[in-house]
């Protein structure tokens, strides 16, 4: 098993984002293998081992917390690898051992339905010609193979013309701890009259998200659910009659862990940034938007709540200056499926993503440190509301031996090109990698740590810490599922009351400090 092939996805659990990767399935360095065929098809079947990091310290994670998984992952079904590369495997052959990592706990071999069993005359017909004389005359009885392993190949199976999926499908997990990739499918069709073909007759077709499709990583059975905006056409009409298997309501459980199709989101940018424009008069004078940066998944404040939510920038449309002039939002979980464009009023200064680099390149005291350290690297520009200003937060990462750490945040204020930075003494130490943002955004006068969270409670677990009640308290909110700590020595009387009496189900506002994780609760609203 390998990462360094293997796909990174990023994730939002519990209010917490992760990265995630599936380490992939790949060929065993064995030096003079003697039997390189027996070695891909009968014992390097399947992986077992998803690592995960927390996004904001950079802390490894145990998926298994995460999840609440009761057993090693089995991952039977993946993404590139020897699941692309090697058409089938073969399970619970005598004398064949499947391969397992140390440390693992599951069962032995694979035990789920396989996807087709050789026997007879196909058993001999199949591994004949391959030269496996021993399978072919039947000295291991029928075989069980599993077949299509690899997930995005067996998702395009079986869609129909003008269908596509998202290059980027990621892990989702039920409350049995199944695990599943997810795969967005849309239909792409081709309109016969240049449908939105300004400027340069691109972008003709009519796109219809269609539905969320999983992927079983260790069974590879295949369940979709179809996407219902309470939109129908004729396009959509006609491909849902094709699927009448996949008609049925998502579950609950899976709710949660949706996000917006970063490939599907584009597209539409691609499109949005001409034709929002509906004033003939500004259409003359070329006022519309281009895309600028990728789509980048945060948690952003969305109408005074912390949502998690795709989100991607624009900028005037070859504007010379760069400067931003609005940003699309999609919001995850619940709410997949909306999008909005916020366009910033015009005369207002917001400078671009490329603008914050340069300010950032040219601060003296930034600069010194990039002069002494040339091999730093930037990462991810993202940008943020931070009590109601908007601030490019731009990381820098190093290498230590083998490791790439963080080794710097700095951020911009994108009103006034303010340049604030933090560098980080322990790359290593998950704590202060967590609050060098905070401490950057500090740095400029800019005072953070204060937010509202506003949902439903779900849970309310009491425990005792140094002679003073502790409360961990769940609140479902429009981003998903937030945990947050309450303090008795704290809060006063009224607060405590209503957290202890307040019924699960029922809606709840607090004021948070979200510079700790958990989240404080500081008091109730």
């Amino acid at each position: 098993m390998s990462i360094d092939n293997a796909p990174v996805d990023i994730i939002y659990i519990n209010g917490t984002e992760y990265w995630v990767s599936i380490l992939q399935l790949v060929q065993a360095s064995l030096q003079n293998d003697p039997d390189v065929w027996r070695t891909q098809h009968l014992l390097l079947t399947h992986s077992e081992k998803i690592l995960a990091v927390n996004a904001a310290t950079t802390q490894a994670v145990d998926i298994t917390k995460i999840w609440n998984l009761t057993q090693s992952p089995q991952v039977y079904y993946g993404r590139g690898g020897l699941w692309q590369s090697v058409d089938e495997v073969y399970l619970n052959i005598p004398g064949f051992n499947e391969t397992h990592l140390s440390g693992y706990a599951g069962p032995p071999s694979y035990n789920a339905a396989p996807d087709y069993i050789y026997k007879g005359f196909w058993l001999y017909w199949k591994f004949f010609w391959q030269g496996r004389f021993d399978f072919a005359n039947g000295a291991y009885g029928s075989i069980k193979a599993l077949e299509y392993r690899d997930a995005d190949s067996r998702i395009s199976n079986i869609l129909l013309p003008n269908m596509q999926t998202d290059p980027d499908s990621y892990p989702v997990v039920d409350k049995q701890g199944n695990i599943y990739l997810l795969h967005w499918v849309w239909i792409d069709w081709h309109s016969p009259s240049d449908f939105a073909d300004y400027p340069d007759h691109s972008n003709t077709s009519i796109l219809r998200l269609f539905a969320a499709v999983l992927t079983n990583v260790k069974t590879g059975e295949v369940t979709g659910y179809l996407y219902n905006n309470g939109k129908n056409d004729y396009v959509k009409s006609f491909y849902r009659s094709m699927y009448p298997q996949w008609n049925q309501q998502m579950p609950s459980w899976l709710l949660p862990q949706l996000r917006y199709p970063e490939s599907y989101f584009n597209a539409q940018q691609d499109v949005y940034n001409f034709y929002f424009q509906t004033d003939p008069l500004q259409w003359q004078r070329n006022v519309f938007l281009q895309s600028t940066e990728t789509t980048r998944f945060i948690i952003t404040p969305i109408n005074g709540t912390l949502t998690w939510a795709a989100v991607r920038l624009v900028e005037i449309y070859h504007s010379p200056s760069q400067n931003l002039a609005g940003l699309y939002i999609a919001p995850a979980g619940t709410r997949t499926g909306q999008v909005f464009l916020i366009r910033f009023p015009e005369g207002t200064t917001i400078i671009g993503p490329n603008s914050a680099v340069s300010a950032v390149a040219t601060d003296p005291l930034v600069k010194t440190q990039l002069t002494l350290h040339p091999d730093w690297a930037i990462g991810n520009i993202l940008l943020y509301s931070v009590n109601t200003r908007l601030i490019y937060v731009i990381p820098y990462y190093g290498t230590q031996g083998i490791l790439t750490v963080p080794e710097m945040v700095t951020v911009v204020d994108a009103s006034t090109k303010q340049v604030g930075h933090y560098f980080i003494q322990q790359p290593t130490d998950s704590v202060e990698v967590g609050s060098a943002t905070t401490k950057a955004v500090n740095s400029i006068g800019i005072s953070t740590g204060r937010i509202t969270i506003n949902g439903n409670l779900t849970s309310r677990d009491q425990y005792v810490h140094g002679g003073n009640t502790r409360w961990i308290l769940g609140i479902s909110t429009t981003g998903g599922l937030v945990y947050v700590l309450a303090k008795e020595e704290t809060l006063t009387e009224a607060d405590k009351l209503t957290l202890t009496t307040t019924p699960f189900g029922k809606p709840i506002m607090l004021v948070v400090d979200n510079t700790t994780s958990p989240y404080t609760v500081l008091g109730v609203k």
